[in-house]
């Protein structure tokens, strides 16, 4: 009965194509695949190659392929192992794959989710990709994105160019700028936070907000930090030149970066540059000093005492108005 049935579609295929030309005007509200898609200028009755009801540019409602599917426009259900279309709404559920140029919805694969354009949801067993991603995408593995505007979650990896809403991993998050919140298990990294920057480990980046990690290492392609800055180790400040590296409050078990502080630091051990304010911990040390270190020991080499127990003060009110101009964080794009 299969075969005989299976026979008939082959034998009455071009009758069935001429019937679709003539009827649906290239489209269909079901649309079933057997292993792919016919270009516009392929015949419409190649057999087992081409689909039934045969070759159409869109689909309002059921588009099922075997193995695979690719259509222009499907709004309604996608089902393959490879799921392809143009444009994609509602549902693209890739089996295997999942691909859509544009995607309105829900996008899954079981796979790989990659596509140029979504608004929606994103749901990927391995890994996904989109240059361009306003809603939520969530990855077994690794998430990739240039713009996103919502949330990006991957298990081992989430990377982005510019990020407003916030990003998510277990082990490691990368981003060019971020508007919102970075949270990584393991690294945290941005050249620009404006938020909330979270690294369980190691953290790098300028962070115009609060930044938490256990480690967190200054580099000189980092701007100024402004904010709350809270690390178990800082480390590498001395790169910044004339610029203050923290302003507001930096807090940790060893603060030993280096680099110009406007404000509070306070650790074990405090070094800087130039502290424009105060020193709070067991070991202080500061270069140059306008304001107050407090703690067992106190270093300034330019103070009128270079070291002192318990409380040093030095106002060096030049060297404060030298770097009043380069305090400002601009975070405007260029």
């Amino acid at each position: 009965m299969k075969t005989a049935l299976l026979a008939a579609l082959i034998l009455f295929s071009p009758v069935l194509a001429q019937a679709e030309e003539s009827g649906s005007g290239g489209a269909s509200p079901v649309r079933l695949s057997l292993l792919g898609s016919l270009s516009d200028n392929e015949s419409a009755h190649s057999y087992l190659y081409g689909t039934l009801p045969f070759d159409v540019d869109r689909v309002y409602g059921l588009d099922v392929g075997l193995l695979v599917t690719n259509v222009e426009t499907i709004w309604g259900l996608q089902l393959s192992p490879v799921a392809m279309a143009e444009t994609a709404g509602v549902l693209q559920v890739g089996l295997a794959v999942g691909y859509a140029e544009e995607m309105y919805g829900v996008q899954f694969g079981s796979l790989v989710a990659v596509g140029e354009s979504i608004w929606g949801l994103s749901l990927a067993g391995l890994g996904s990709y989109y240059e361009e991603l306003e809603g939520i995408q969530l990855s077994g593995l690794a998430s990739i994105a240039e713009d996103i505007a919502g949330l990006q979650y991957g298990s081992l990896a989430a990377g982005a160019d510019e990020v407003e809403g916030g990003q998510l991993s277990l082990l490691g998050v990368g981003a060019g700028s971020v508007t919102g919140f970075q949270l990584g298990g393991a690294v945290s990294f941005a050249d620009r936070v404006t938020g909330l920057q979270l690294g369980g480990a190691v953290a790098m980046g300028s962070v115009t907000g609060v930044g938490l990690s256990a480690l967190r290492l200054f580099s000189m392609q980092d701007d100024p930090s402004a904010g709350i800055i809270i690390n178990g180790i800082g480390f590498g400040g001395d790169y910044f030149e004339d610029e203050y590296m923290v302003t507001g409050l930096q807090l940790g078990a060893f603060n030993i970066g280096g680099g110009d502080i406007k404000g509070v630091q306070a650790s074990a051990i405090n070094h800087a540059t130039f502290a424009n304010g105060l020193q709070f911990g067991l070991i202080n040390y500061a270069s140059k000093l306008n304001g107050l270190q407090i703690g067992i020991i106190n270093i300034c080499p330019d103070a009128a005492i270079p070291v002192l127990p318990l409380v040093n003060a030095r106002f060096d009110t030049k060297e404060r108005e030298a770097r009043e101009p380069e305090t400002y964080i601009d975070i405007e794009e260029d």
